[in-house]
């Protein structure tokens, strides 16, 4: 409940951060969803009918009567969602889907997450940065989250160059933050895409392969779960070091719930399944049969000319001393920050931590802008 309550808190906040004024309709919906989840059912009178924005607002509360609070706060949730929600054109027509939050004249910080996760995998990062006076983009990469499937089932690096190229021509220039394979991607398409800066999240060249397959394990093992506390559970067992959440609800946005009741990851099965999806699977194990897309990811490391950040978690067992030592050789103006306490999951194990490496790094760009 608490946690419900926070996110209730922050959609408000969002809200009243909006630049672009949202509809009557939808601000009569958020009215009501409001006095429902703060209030309760209408406990005033009507207005008289020459007030008419007031008589408005009181029936948008007034149809709401008898949905409980809870409910209320959850549903302004989705809605406030789904108004900060912007869409972009990928590679083979998919659509992307991204949360915006603060200024869009303002410099944009563009986030992608890793593979099997959604953009809701940043914690406050993004909604930090927008208080800022940043723009903050976070984005779903093609196959996962609520961005499109491709119809080809085309999951290979090349296919994400062309969506993150297209992406920051449309955003003009962002600074990207990028983990783990949304790191590779933007390691990838660098050398063309209009990126001013990287910051790269528990990623390098040479990663460690017994995490890679560790990753691949769990992403493989279960596919489907009974309920987000089966989920959780399989969750928790896979980071230990993490406490298990008492309010799973925030799973749902990782999960699709299937028609027969049970719920599966939030990302195609092609991704992990088809042939074109292979080669982004294992750009970053040391196997003799990945070798060649290995020097292909050290020559586009080698063509970064952007300041770029690499951010690791101290007990990473994708990104080793060696891995970012070796990343740091291949990029010598890269800065580096080593987060105790955090594994390959940075942004979720030490949120804090990860948020000031951040803005450490972004902050240099707006005395330029």
């Amino acid at each position: 409940m608490a946690d419900l309550t926070a996110k209730f808190e922050q959609a408000a906040k969002d809200v009243n951060d909006f630049k672009s004024r949202p509809t009557d309709a939808e601000l009569l919906e958020l009215y009501g969803l409001y006095k429902q989840g703060t209030v309760g059912d209408v406990n005033t009178a009507q207005p008289g009918w020459l007030d008419f924005k007031g008589k408005a607002k009181w029936d948008a509360w007034k149809k709401l009567e008898g949905t409980s609070k809870e409910d209320a706060q959850k549903k302004y949730i989705e809605v406030v969602e789904g108004l900060k929600r912007r869409t972009f054109r990928g590679f083979n027509g998919v659509e992307l889907v991204a949360d915006a939050y603060g200024d869009p004249t303002k410099q944009c910080v563009l986030f992608l997450h890793g593979g099997g996760q959604t953009r809701h995998s940043w914690g406050g990062t993004a909604v930090h940065l927008a208080g800022l006076g940043f723009y903050a983009v976070s984005m779903d990469l093609r196959g996962h989250g609520d961005s499109g499937w491709d119809p080809k089932s085309d999951y290979t690096m090349p296919a994400f160059e062309e969506d993150v190229v297209s992406v920051c021509e449309e955003l003009k220039g962002p600074i990207v933050v990028g983990a783990s394979m949304g790191g590779t991607a933007a390691i990838w398409s660098a050398y063309r895409a209009k990126i001013i800066g990287i910051v790269l999240v528990d990623i390098a060249i040479h990663n460690e392969p017994v995490g890679i397959s560790r990753i691949v394990g769990f992403m493989t093992s279960r596919t489907e779960f009974d309920s987000l506390d089966d989920a959780a559970d399989y969750i928790a067992a896979y980071l230990p070091h993490r406490p298990r959440p008492k309010d799973t609800t925030g799973l749902a946005k990782n999960l699709r719930l299937k028609p027969n009741g049970k719920y599966r990851w939030h990302w195609d099965p092609a991704f992990m399944t088809s042939d074109r999806g292979r080669s982004v699977r294992d750009t970053n194990s040391d196997n003799s049969d990945t070798g060649d897309r290995i020097n292909g990811l050290e020559a586009r490391a080698k063509q970064i000319k952007c300041p770029c950040l690499l951010i690791r978690g101290k007990m990473s067992d994708v990104v080793s001393e060696k891995s970012a030592q070796q990343f740091l050789e291949l990029v010598p103006h890269a800065q580096f920050a080593d987060v105790s306490g955090a594994s390959h999951m940075v942004a979720g194990d030490k949120n804090d931590a990860f948020t000031t490496a951040v803005v450490k790094f972004v902050k240099s760009f707006q005395s330029h802008v």
